[in-house]
Order: structure tokens, then C-alpha cells, then sequence
């Protein structure tokens, strides 16, 4: 929404009019594809990697963080604390 309320404040000084509301409903479209055009990309990817992060808990992958440094083998295994978080 700042996106858009920055292009629709633009187009008011670009056309030398007092508000938004003296802007023309075609000049408001046009406005509202630009920002949703720029603005799409940046939010999907934001939500895809939210998704992709929580897969592992949703699951319940689990490895051993201090065997992958000590003894590189991370034992992963299926299952564990996490797994309580999904029957909730």
C-alpha cells in the first residue's frame, strides 16, 4: 500500500492537480497495475521462502547440530519435539 499511496502522491505532482481524488479512474488503473506489477515479485518470494522455512517443523526434521561439528554426521532423523507443533 506505501508503494501505491507513493506513485498515486507522484502522479498528483506530475499532473500539477490539488489531491488523489482529482485524478482521473484510468490514470488510478494505471497506477494500481504499475505498483502491483513491481510490488508481486518481492511478495511472493517472501511468502515462499516463510513456507519453505517451516517445512522442516512441519514435518519434524530434525539432525544433531553438535554432531555435524564435532563429528560431521549430522543424524537426521524424522520426527522428535518438533513433531508435537503439527497435532496442535
Amino acid at each position: 500500500m506505501d508503494f501505491f499511496v507513493l506513485l498515486m502522491d507522484k502522479k498528483v505532482a506530475d499532473k500539477n492537480v490539488e489531491s488523489h481524488n482529482d485524478l482521473s479512474l484510468e490514470e488510478i488503473k494505471d497506477v494500481i497495475i504499475v505498483s502491483g506489477k513491481s510490488r508481486l515479485r518481492p511478495v511472493l518470494l517472501t511468502a515462499l521462502t516463510a513456507v519453505l522455512g517451516l517445512i522442516p517443523l512441519a514435518i519434524g526434521l530434525n539432525f544433531d547440530f553438535f554432531g555435524l561439528i564435532t563429528d560431521l554426521n549430522p543424524h537426521l532423523y524424522m520426527g522428535g519435539d518438533n513433531v508435537i507443533f503439527g497435532d496442535l
